[in-house]
C-alpha cells in the first residue's frame, strides 16, 4: 500500500506529509512566504504565496516525491 499524502493547514502555515514524513513545509514569516523541501538544502522565499507554492513544486519533483 502507497502512503497518501496528507495536509495540515493553518492561516500562514502548511504541512505536506507523506506518510508520516514532513516533506513541503511552507509557512508566513516577517511578511514573506518560506518554502522548504525535504532533501533540498535551498529555501524558497517571496512575497507570493502562488510563487513559493510553484517553486517547491518543482524542487520537490527534483527530488522525486511526486
Amino acid at each position: 500500500m502507497k502512503p497518501e499524502w496528507k495536509l495540515e493547514s493553518l492561516m500562514n502555515e502548511h504541512k505536506f506529509f507523506l506518510g508520516d514524513k514532513l516533506v513541503i513545509h511552507i509557512f508566513k514569516a516577517n511578511g514573506l512566504w518560506q518554502g522548504h523541501v525535504l532533501g533540498l538544502a535551498k529555501t524558497f522565499s517571496d512575497k507570493s504565496l502562488n510563487k513559493v507554492v510553484e517553486k517547491v513544486e518543482l524542487g520537490a519533483r527534483d527530488c522525486g516525491w511526486f
